[in-house]
């Protein structure tokens, strides 16, 4: 959910600078003679077109304004823009680090399931094929006694790094035949940062649930 109202922000922002632009472009000022309504230029002394003596008096300043549809445009898009704003404060308040969860997993993948910007109490990765990288997590960690694990990939290790504050430790979950149970209650409460790094494989499967 975080990541999708991050991509609106950036959309609606995208479309916000092209309303604001096209709207100054047409907004424009121009004279117009009072005699016969032909445009002229602010410096002209005399009308092209009916010859009269321009002064103050016989010729007059227009301003053209926007189209109202593009004020109401740029008017809906703050307003979109404010309330995934609203909307991605608030999960991050509840998700930890906004910039960790989004940086998301290195790597080329096939085929890939992850459901890592979620508010699920499990984390499940499932890759048909991939190359070599990491896959990163954050949870929070106020009362997590407890990590429970299982792991599966064809080729090569993977190691789980669960990391908060000074302290990090390392796990191999290559595959753990099953669930393992890591405790992690001697990490301090917080932000309790998670990373799988993985081989290049062609099947790589990951569910890591805490309580």
């Amino acid at each position: 959910m975080l990541k999708y109202c991050i991509s609106i922000i950036l959309i609606a922002v995208f479309l916000l600078v092209i309303l604001i632009v096209y709207r100054r472009i047409s907004q424009y000022k121009f004279c117009r003679c009072k005699q016969c309504k032909s445009t002229i230029g602010q410096n002209d002394s005399f009308c092209k077109k009916c010859g009269i003596e321009l002064t103050a008096d016989n010729k007059e300043i227009i301003i053209k304004k926007a189209n109202r549809r593009i004020s109401v445009g740029i008017y809906a898009l703050l307003g979109i823009i404010i309330i995934s704003g609203v909307t991605g404060v608030f999960l991050y308040s509840r998700n930890g680090s906004l910039l960790y969860d989004l940086s998301g997993s290195t790597g080329v993948y096939a085929q890939k399931y992850d459901n890592t910007i979620s508010d699920a109490d499990y984390w499940i990765v499932d890759c048909k094929a991939l190359s070599d990288g990491v896959f990163k997590k954050s949870v929070r960690n106020e009362k997590l006694e407890n990590l429970i694990v299982e792991g599966r990939t064809t080729d090569g290790e993977m190691i789980l790094t669960v990391e908060a504050g000074n302290c990090k430790k390392e796990y191999n979950i290559t595959n753990t035949e099953g669930e393992m149970v890591f405790d992690v209650s001697e990490f301090e409460p917080g932000l309790l940062k998670l990373y799988i790094s993985h081989p290049k494989s062609e099947h790589i499967f990951v569910c890591i649930k805490w309580k």
